[in-house]
């Protein structure tokens, strides 16, 4: 993928490589997607134009190194969310950064390191539902013998 991404036949451009796959939100037609110095992008999929207030530079204190991203809308609101999980690379020690981030509004986002370090981040987001008692469920796997490893759970917004 590199920092280069095709959007229904349109090439679209971010200032960096982009880590993970693009997460797509069928609501607003819009695609996001992070880069590995911690930028979020934000794509109108009909035409590859950037949205408003995109980039926006999510993570700055080391390189990301892997991330899940997905777009969920609550079913008792109206506003869309990015959720995304991003693995940082500070010096050999894997850390985890769990995001949520208003999707108009990227301005307004939520930040949680509760995520033990060391973990190595799984490979998609899970979500119980789509209601205000759900959860967003990050699996990371703690290495040794065996598959290891804990669920995080995080309240939808």
């Amino acid at each position: 993928v590199g920092s280069e991404m095709c959007i229904r036949d349109r090439s679209v451009s971010a200032h960096a490589p982009i880590i993970g796959s693009p997460a797509y939100d069928p609501t607003t037609d819009a695609v996001y997607a992070l880069t590995s110095d911690g930028w979020l992008y934000a794509f109108d999929a009909a035409t590859g134009t950037p949205l408003s207030f995109y980039p926006q530079r999510l993570i700055a204190d080391a390189p990301v190194v892997k991330a899940a991203l997905r777009v969920l809308t609550r079913t008792d609101r109206k506003v869309p969310y990015v959720y995304l999980a991003a693995q940082l690379d500070t010096g050999g020690i894997l850390t985890t950064r769990v995001l949520q981030v208003t999707a108009f509004n990227p301005f307004n986002r939520f930040y949680s390191t509760s995520v033990m370090d060391g973990a190595v981040l799984g490979d998609a987001l899970l979500f119980t539902g789509a209601g205000a008692s759900d959860l967003m469920l990050v699996w990371c796997w703690s290495g040794g013998e065996g598959n290891r490893g804990r669920f995080y759970g995080f309240r939808l917004r």
